[in-house]
């Protein structure tokens, strides 16, 4: 019966990472040195400073429209694809980089926040409805609040 290999060569020497992943330079064919991944992620960070962006993700529940040929409002988040495309394709086009067979949310979120700012640069009206989501509250479940009770109103439940 054989022993198992031992790691008896192994040092405790840092090793430097060479996964091409790694942020460090590499030359392009011209010999110059340059890093794409940073010069990118910093024009990435320069657009997103820039620009300060209307609508959050979770924005995309409350704005809401009515799909060609319905009365029914959906949102965003939630409406299919081809209903999204199909009343989006009425105000904006040209999707290249987009999978509008998919239309995923960051997608979403990016385009509502481009015509967000045509509209408000035009003068034109936003073609969603933002429709504030209130929580389903009872009043009586809300406990009363006094001010010269000795008890937290965490502790008031």
């Amino acid at each position: 019966m054989s022993e198992p290999p031992r790691c008896d060569d192994t040092s405790s020497e840092l090793v430097p990472n060479t996964s091409h992943h790694s942020q460090t330079a590499q030359a392009d064919e011209s010999g110059k040195k340059t890093n794409k991944r940073q010069k990118k992620q910093h024009a990435i960070e320069s657009d997103v400073d820039a620009t300060p962006e209307r609508f959050q993700p979770f924005d995309l529940k409350s704005l809401t429209f009515k799909p060609i040929g319905s009365e029914q409002e959906v949102n965003i988040w939630y409406a299919t694809p081809d209903v999204f495309h199909a009343y989006i394709s009425q105000f904006a086009h040209g999707f290249r980089k987009v999978n509008t067979d998919l239309w995923p949310l960051a997608e979403r979120l990016a385009l509502v926040n481009t015509v967000w700012r045509f509209c408000q640069e035009h003068g034109v009206a936003f073609p969603f409805e933002y429709q504030q989501v209130v929580p389903d509250v009872n009043a009586e479940d809300v406990p009363d609040v006094d001010e010269s009770g000795d008890e937290p109103a965490s502790e008031a439940v």
